[in-house]
């Protein structure tokens, strides 16, 4: 490892000398309670996996956390802000996404700019549940837990334990042994189990690189108990380990501050007396050289970790971040643990290696971790959020000697006091102070000196000008830290005028409804999603698929149907028929042909099953409205020019279908008695400017055709145009098309999953690799907009209204997040114990699409009229014209102030936003529309 890391950096220095625009992968190593105790930094400790990265990226000498305890560390690198602005001060921080709702993490931000954020160990305090702010990860793992020990005897005290535990102690129980060596695998605990899981985790990213990633993994060695299989037990002699001579702490101190009793050890059954001064020398001894073991265990599980970003060739685009949360006492000051302000509890090893700068370099800069945030967002190229306290050490990575902060402030709350501490040239000074802010005790230490703080240079008139400075920066930095950053200034909004006429030549498509699709990943969906879905979306139109399974089953999808026309009775469903297949004819060739075209080989239906093949649509038909089930219109053939050998769906003539309509099908569903609309085509894709739509004007103009339907879902190869406007181009076509040859037609565009991801190759457009779940959604706003305004039809229907996660088999992060992107109402991908599959969520996209379909009443016609830019607008009118809905989609990055001037009488009623934080919520109509949102106006008489 040692020559690729030499030779990559030497590489990348020669190709990169300025920052692309390739934006690179993050890894992000978090390791519990390690303090710089490792071979890079002077100590004895064996650690040459992490030393190795340290000769390769820049090792920071004087890096501090902002509080030595884990909950408050994470919570403040994580989220950017101090923990005496959050509030968030104890090592659990429980309920701490429900205290700040609106905290946008690191892992939140990249997630959002379109990086795959992955999630493992611990990286907040713990590693499962709320406190994790697993919604904004694209994927956390949770890692299965398992017994501290490996030997049971050692499991058999644990238990025993556990039974004991407590009321009030449920963060902290009782505990088995402080230390344990066993001869395991590196894999029995739980540290080589993350680890492992993350090797997997590497290989899936580099056979997937669509989109760069930011893989946290984190580590709890070598936090308490101190266990570690053996072999590294095996390193060291015990006898050569001794305790730190610094055994008292400075004049001044407050007691309670110090840590004397260092409570976190109590709950191991083998702690003996009343604090750490009560432990013997063999004691000791033993936790010392534990301590150095889970270091070397660590420090092993890291070199796994990297050998696998090199196997993966992963590692020539990857900024490594290696953090510990706080450091630890290891018998200073008579004590053990952290939870002081102590220069040995607050300063922490810190490795960043950037592969587009030099390595090998050491910077003696004064660093704070919530500078990682901010950092992270500078070299990424990605913006710094407003809110962030840190500031970016960027330029140290390439100059070791930059300017970057003249101290490092940390506090610790204790009893009934807070200590705030600043290390500053070659001292620390810290002040507890009193809930009125009062300062009850100070200590200055002159760590150059007094390297062991146990003395107070608070008297020493050699040290005067240097209180007094340390005095006034403390002050400031600690009334600093409780103030929130001011939002940035912005450009001024920009005004726009907006005239609404509804005049009869300004009318134009009424709008005939709102809905989606009911694919079978949902099919079992409960009833909390389809209340969500058909409810509170006010869904109108429901389109299904109404062939038998492909196993034949003819009742698939009849529960979940008549469970959704029990919600909403006038529920209209659009059935459509996508493989021809009946209950005694399954396999594909009893239908289809294969006959090879231009392009590939595709399925046709056989032209002597025709007759076979309307009997079934009308008699399926027939069975969904014997089950109670509003079928109002039926699809010949979904996807009518799409045919994939494999999928059973056939492709059709023009020509054909359209004969197919009129004689065999029209005259089936007549003889029944059936009054249900005939929709055809239905285009999986319009082609170019509409070629696809105009080449199936024969099939369009045929009297037996009631309604046309097509499907917003063209997408681009990798290498070509995937801008959204060329989508825009090819809907003003259709639009065009559908004026000049079928004006009186109702024209339903059934089918959208938005811009996404669809493969390897393809994708939709408007989609990049960079583009978040909000940026998808907003242009989800975007595709209704030219819905109706550009290719004027008549009807919006999403492909996954309610929509299942990924199944867990399932790798590849594209896939996952595919199945993401096409959903509005999410649930779980298997059924619970009822066999009903949980609602988890409702998306961004469905407030977005909420913003329509909530408020344009079935029948009101479009208002014509020209959006100011960068402004997308559309305007309707209900049909007694007693109302006018307005919905303003603002794409741009800058405030727009909107002025609507309406038809007099009418009165402006609400407005309903959704943006980066509301969900289709209450806002006054008059203020600056923000960057990234739409919103709708309501005006009535």
């Amino acid at each position: 490892m040692t020559t690729y890391f030499y030779y990559l950096s030497i590489c990348l220095i020669t190709l990169f000398p300025a920052f692309s625009n390739i934006k690179p992968n993050v890894l992000f190593i978090a390791i519990d309670d390690l303090r710089p105790e490792l071979s890079s930094y002077g100590s004895k400790v064996k650690t040459p996996h992490i030393d190795q990265l340290a000769s390769t990226g820049m090792l920071f000498e004087r890096a501090y956390c902002q509080q030595a305890v884990c909950g408050a560390s994470r919570l403040s690198i994580m989220g950017g802000l101090y923990p005496t602005l959050t509030g968030e001060q104890t090592f659990h921080v429980d309920g701490w996404r429900k205290r700040h709702p609106d905290l946008k993490t690191l892992n939140q931000h990249f997630t959002e700019k379109g990086f795959n954020t992955i999630g493992l160990g611990k990286i907040y305090h713990g590693n499962n549940g709320p406190g994790v702010d697993q919604k904004n990860w694209t994927q956390w793992v949770k890692m299965k837990g398992v017994s501290h020990y490996a030997k049971k005897e050692n499991i058999d005290i644990l238990n025993k334990a556990l039974t004991e535990i407590q009321p009030g102690v449920e963060h902290d129980p009782l505990k088995g042994p402080l230390t344990e060596s066993a001869n395991v695998h590196d894999d029995t605990y739980t540290d080589g189990r993350t680890t492992a899981k993350t090797i997997e985790l590497l290989k899936s990213l580099g056979e997937n690189r669509e989109k760069p990633f930011f893989l946290a993994v984190g580590l709890t060695k070598p936090h308490l108990p101190f266990v570690a299989p053996k072999k590294y037990w095996d390193m060291y002699n015990r006898a050569d380990f001794n305790m730190p001579s610094n055994k008292g702490t400075p004049p001044g101190y407050p007691s309670y501050a110090a840590n004397q009793f260092a409570y976190e050890m109590h709950k191991y059954s083998d702690f003996n007396g009343k604090s750490p001064k009560d432990l013997s020398d063999k004691t000791n001894k033993r936790l010392l050289h534990g301590y150095a073991a889970c270091t070397s265990y660590a420090d092993a599980c890291v070199g796994r970790i990297l050998n696998a970003l090199e196997k993966n060739n992963l590692a020539e685009n990857t900024i490594i971040v290696l953090w510990g949360d706080h450091g630890w006492k290891l018998g200073d000051h008579s004590s053990w643990c952290k939870h002081t302000n102590f220069e040995c509890d607050t300063r922490v090893p810190l490795i960043v290696r950037d592969p587009r700068l030099e390595g090998g370099q050491k910077t003696n800069r004064l660093v704070e971790l919530i500078d990682l945030y901010p950092t992270l967002c500078d070299l990424t190229g990605l913006p710094i959020p407003d809110h962030c306290q840190g500031r970016s050490f960027r330029k140290l990575l390439s100059d070791p000697e930059a300017g970057h902060r003249l101290d490092a402030y940390s506090s610790y709350p204790t009893y009934k006091n807070i200590g705030h501490s600043i290390r500053f040239k070659n001292f620390r000074y810290t002040e507890w102070h009193d809930k009125d802010k009062n300062t009850v005790a100070q200590v200055l230490t002159n760590l150059e000196a007094d390297p062991g703080e146990v003395t107070n240079c608070m008297d020493d008139p050699n040290c005067a000008d240097d209180l007094s400075y340390a005095q006034e920066r403390l002050n400031l930095r600690a009334s600093q830290a409780i103030q929130p950053n001011p939002p940035s200034e912005s450009a001024p909004p920009q005004k726009q005028l907006l005239n609404i006429d509804p005049s009869p030549e300004n009318l134009r498509q009424s709008i005939d409804g709102f809905g989606g699709s009911l694919a079978f990943w949902a099919i079992q969906a409960d009833d909390e999603a389809l209340g969500f879905a058909f409810k509170e979306l006010k869904t109108t139109i429901l389109r299904a698929q109404g062939e038998v399974s492909k196993k034949g089953i003819v009742d698939h999808n009849r529960e979940i149907l008549q469970r959704a026309m029990k919600l909403n009775p006038e529920l209209e469903v659009l059935l459509t028929f996508w493989q021809p297949r009946s209950s005694t004819l399954l396999k594909t060739d009893d239908w289809l042909d294969e006959i090879a075209t231009v392009k590939d080989k595709q399925y046709f239906l056989k032209s002597e099953m025709e007759d076979a093949w309307a009997t079934e649509i009308v008699n399926r038909v027939q069975q969904y409205l014997d089950w109670g089930i509003n079928v109002t219109n039926l699809g010949v053939q979904n996807e009518t020019n799409y045919s994939h050998l494999g999928t059973q769906t056939c492709i059709w003539d023009p020509l054909v279908l359209k004969s197919f309509i009129e004689n065999k099908l029209k005259p089936k569903l007549v003889k029944a008695g059936l009054k249900v609309l005939i929709t055809a085509p239905d285009l999986a894709y319009v082609g170019y400017k509409g070629t696809e739509v105009r080449r199936f004007l024969p099939t369009i103009q045929s009297k037996a055709v009631d309604l046309v339907a097509y499907h917003m879902y063209d997408s681009f190869k990798d290498g070509t145009d995937g801008s959204l406007e060329v989508l825009r181009e090819n809907s003003k076509q259709i639009g065009q098309i559908r004026n000049e040859n079928f004006p009186l037609k109702k024209f339903w565009m059934t089918e959208t999953t938005g811009a996404q991801w669809n493969n390897d190759e393809w994708h939709t457009y408007g989609w990049t690799p960079e583009a978040s779940e909000f940026d998808k959604a907003l242009l989800a706003a975007r595709y209704i907009h030219m819905t109706f305004a550009e290719a004027q039809a008549n009807v919006f229907l999403w492909w996954g209204l309610v929509y299942s996660l990924a199944p867990d088999r399932v790798n590849d992060q594209m896939t996952r997040q595919k199945h993401r992107d096409e959903g509005l109402v999410l649930v779980e991908e298997k059924g619970g114990a009822n066999g009903k599959q949980k609602f988890l969520e409702k998306t961004k996209k469905f407030y977005f699409f909420k913003q329509y379909a909530n408020y344009i009443w079935k029948g009101s016609r479009r208002i014509e009229l020209e959006s100011p830019a960068p402004l997308e607008i559309t305007a309707f009118q209900t049909y007694d014209k007693s109302r006018i809905v307005v919905v303003a989609i603002n794409p741009s990055n800058s405030k727009q102030i909107l002025e609507i001037k309406i038809p007099d009488g009418m009165i402006e009623r609400r407005a309903f936003q959704t943006d980066q934080k509301l969900n289709c919520e209450l806002v006054q109509p008059s203020q600056a529309l923000p960057p990234q949102s739409a919103r709708t106006y309501i005006y009535t008489r």
